[in-house]
């Protein structure tokens, strides 16, 4: 689905649009990167884009979502059965910047979402 139709969907159902961005370390092939975008869209995550650096230190992939609290734990099963980079992590800069590591070591990731990241438009803070 294109990114204008995700955004006029989650207008006509009321929800917020919140950017997350998945940063994959060390980077991985464009084949790998497209395997994990397909299985992002499969679970019901609108995938805005993505790419890589040149020196292969990183992928990354832009994903939109109406709810943190309730995507990050799909988002972050995809990248851990894809066996993402022990330093991947998926970022938020709005409406709080947030950074949750995919592999949370003695901290599970759910326990670093915020308790004020309610799923709020990012608009609303800027």
């Amino acid at each position: 689905m294109a990114v204008s139709n995700t955004k006029e969907r989650f207008a006509q159902e009321g929800m917020a649009e919140i950017a997350l961005q998945v940063l994959i370390r060390p980077g991985i092939p464009s084949k790998e990167r497209k395997v994990i975008e397909d299985s992002l869209m499969e679970v019901g995550c609108e995938v805005a884009g993505g790419g890589g650096f040149h020196d292969g230190t990183e992928s990354d992939i832009s994903v939109l979502v109406h709810s943190v609290k309730h995507r990050l734990p799909i988002i972050m099963r995809v990248l851990q059965d894809a066996r993402v980079g022990r330093k991947s992590i998926v970022s938020q800069s709005a409406p709080k910047v947030a950074e949750y590591k995919v592999y949370g070591g003695s901290q599970s990731w759910a326990n670093q979402i915020p308790s004020e990241l309610a799923d709020r438009p990012w608009w609303k803070f800027w």
